[in-house]
């Protein structure tokens, strides 16, 4: 991590909350190999082919657009280890390449939009988000996390019934994963249960349904949805971040919009939201002053062949932007 750039940053900030105005800068991370789907890594130079990058400066003039991190070349391991993961080693080093270049573009001023790739990738984006904000802040922050997804992602190594990493971001966030994984960015927890909000879940293993529970974590299920309308749930949602922590991730899993809408993912789930409620969400989480980075996850071009789900993915980042119908 390039710490000279990060101390030189620090002393010029004046005013701790002027991250929060920071521009956006959009860095691609093309890692397919900690789940179903390898083709996910073509994601961020699909979405750039259709238009990315121009359609984000539309809505806001200062987007820059950063590449994309160097994904680790060691081989691929579909075999699971000890610990009951596959592709640990590489997933782990392109983890830590991806924690160093995002640790870099706070440095350079700026507030990252992660386009993966698979959702794995949050262990490196959320670790850095942290580390960044307890340096800027000049004590230990409060980072929260508002997970859009049909997956709750927080199962461990033993409980996961692939042994796949993109099911386990939270769990390692939470210091309980494999090491080698906690140790990306740090000694210890990068979140506390606290801090988590979940919308549009879904489809929830056993132990993820237990340690949900247990560990009384906030969720906004599609029953929620159901019951009172998402203009309730993100309202709820962003309340009780804005009042827990000093900022938040938006990780956004496209897999949280309905296959109807968005068939291009690796693993669909029936019963989603609506193409208004996942804009709406959006349009109401550009309007909070807490957001610090925003993730868009888990698109699959080659289940994709309409175009379709590239098209909601690109306009939804619009929407997080400030992107209104008038």
């Amino acid at each position: 991590m390039t710490n000279g750039l990060l101390t030189k940053n620090f002393e010029h900030l004046k005013n701790p909350h002027s991250v929060f105005t920071r521009p956006f800068a959009l860095l691609g991370v093309p890692l397919g190999f900690s789940g179903r789907r390898f083709e996910t890594r073509f994601a961020p130079e699909v979405l750039r082919s259709k238009g990315l990058v121009d359609r984000l400066r539309i809505i806001d003039s200062t987007v820059v657009d950063l590449g994309n991190v160097a994904i680790s070349t060691l081989p691929i391991d579909e075999t699971r280890t000890s610990e009951g993961v596959r592709n640990l080693e590489v997933t782990t080093a392109s983890l830590a390449l991806t924690f160093e270049r995002l640790s870099e573009v706070y440095a350079q001023g700026y507030r990252p939009i992660v386009i993966g790739g698979e959702h794995s990738i949050s262990i490196a984006s959320v670790a850095a988000a942290r580390n960044f904000l307890n340096q800027s802040l000049g004590h230990e922050a409060r980072l929260g996390i508002l997970w859009v997804d049909a997956h709750a992602d927080i199962n461990s190594p033993k409980s996961s019934p692939s042994g796949n990493i993109h099911g386990m971001p939270l769990r390692v966030l939470l210091n309980e994963g494999p090491e080698i994984l906690n140790l990306i960015g740090g000694v210890g927890s990068k979140i506390e249960p606290g801090s988590l909000v979940y919308i549009g879940l879904r489809d929830i293993d056993r132990e993820e349904r237990y340690l949900l529970t247990q560990r009384s974590i906030k969720v906004f299920s599609m029953r929620e949805i159901d019951l009172v309308g998402i203009a309730s749930v993100i309202t709820q949602a962003l309340k009780f971040l804005n009042e827990r922590v000093d900022a938040f991730v938006v990780s956004f899993d496209i897999d949280v919009c309905d296959p109807l809408i968005a068939p291009g993912v690796g693993s669909t789930v029936r019963g989603g939201l609506t193409y208004r409620e996942s804009h709406f969400l959006m349009e109401e989480i550009s309007t909070s002053s807490k957001v610090l980075t925003l993730e868009m996850m888990e698109y699959c071009p080659s289940l994709d062949s309409s175009g379709e789900t590239a098209e909601l993915t690109i306009g939804l980042l619009e929407s997080a932007l400030g992107k209104r119908i008038l």
